[in-house]
């Protein structure tokens, strides 16, 4: 039988009305130059305590323009076009976990340096333990640079890690969806069965 074409992802789907995800806006300032990234401090225990169990831990690298001026991640038509992505393969908005690895910076930055990522890695463990997730998906194809595999290696240990290009990025170049879906029917596979799942091969 000829392969299934990856679905549409239509953009119907309306935004989740669960809790918005918030993150500290960034700095008025740009990092000091004689702090070193080791100094950023841990997630709080209240904003840990408020992670709910999920199937998946959505990340990206950091929040996108229009996140941080609304204050709000994965925000907009991207926004809404993950929650498709993830139904898609049968996961609601409370099946996942969405964060940004580096919560706040002086500016966008699509590849933060190597050291600023691994300076959040403590932050990120222990979201990864508290949200109880069972597979780690990535969006974007900076995630699999090789000089972030050692620090994503540490996060995942051997919790299965699924990376697929940022919904922003399949808006632009939407012939990318079908690399998306492959990969997204990996992570399906992956995790228990689940009420409502997709069937789609």
């Amino acid at each position: 039988a000829p392969p299934t074409p990856p679905p549409k992802f239509p953009a119907a789907l309306p935004p989740p009305n669960g809790p918005s995800k918030n993150f500290p806006p960034a700095p008025a300032e740009g990092p000091s130059k004689n702090k070193t990234p080791a100094a950023r401090p841990a997630a709080a225990p209240a904003a840990l305590a408020a992670i709910q169990p999920a199937a998946v831990m959505v990340v990206s690298i950091c929040p996108a323009p229009e996140d941080s001026a609304t204050g709000k991640l994965f925000s907009g038509s991207a926004g809404v076009l993950l929650d498709n992505m993830l139904a898609a393969i049968g996961l609601q908005a409370a099946d996942a976990h969405k964060t940004s690895w580096v919560k706040a910076a002086a500016a966008f930055t699509p590849e933060p340096p190597p050291e600023q990522v691994a300076a959040a890695l403590p932050q990120m463990q222990a979201e990864l333990a508290a949200s109880q997730a069972q597979a780690v998906l990535f969006l974007g194809q900076v995630f699999a640079q090789p000089h972030y595999a050692d620090t994503i290696a540490q996060l995942c240990g051997g919790i299965p890690a699924f990376t697929v290009p940022h919904p922003a990025r399949l808006l632009r170049q939407p012939q990318l969806k079908k690399q998306a879906w492959e990969e997204l029917k990996k992570l399906r596979d992956t995790l228990p069965p689940r009420t409502g799942t997709s069937t789609q091969p």
